[in-house]
């Protein structure tokens, strides 16, 4: 049968090595695991339900960004997106490139980006993710689910360091 979007993805079995991640970076281990693996380690860095709502973003980055999307400017994106971020070039274009579209999801949830923006970036800036529709609500619905806080370590260990930012 064909998932709707309600259905969650089947559970993927917890990570090997659970030290991995000390070993790897949390952003290493983050990019080098499968969709299932990914929703574990997501899940298991917070709470949506325990957090408080973040504090908004100022609205030029996100609209920027969405604006870049919508263009298809996705190097306008990418550099978008390392400086609000404080990434460098590389780190941002590893977001944007993932096939996935599940790095996006952590640099929106970090920057505060409204749901449905996010959406509108999802079905611009990738055609891949763009074309599937269910993709897009799937990564919608998870995007819900995270926490703040777990798209801020993950970000955090994805700048390493050398490299500290504060999201506002």
């Amino acid at each position: 049968t064909t998932p709707t979007a309600r259905q969650q993805p089947p559970v993927a079995p917890p990570l090997q090595n659970p030290h991995r991640e000390s070993e790897l970076g949390l952003a290493d281990l983050f990019f080098s695991a499968e969709p299932a693996e990914r929703r574990i380690l997501l899940m298991s860095l917070g709470s949506v339900e325990a957090e408080t709502p973040q504090a908004v973003q100022p609205v030029g980055t996100n609209r920027s960004l969405e604006a870049a999307a919508l263009g298809r400017d996705r190097a306008g994106f990418t550099k978008l997106l390392e400086n609000a971020l404080g990434l460098t070039h590389e780190q941002a274009e590893r977001i944007v490139a993932d096939p996935s579209g599940e790095p996006l999801l952590i640099a929106a949830k970090a920057l505060a980006m409204p749901s449905v923006a996010l959406q509108r970036i999802l079905m611009f800036i990738d055609p891949a993710i763009g074309e599937s529709v269910q993709r897009v609500f799937d990564l919608a619905g998870l995007y819900e689910r995270i926490s703040a806080d777990a798209a801020h370590k993950i970000v955090a260990s994805l700048r390493g360091p050398a490299r500290p930012h504060r999201f506002a």
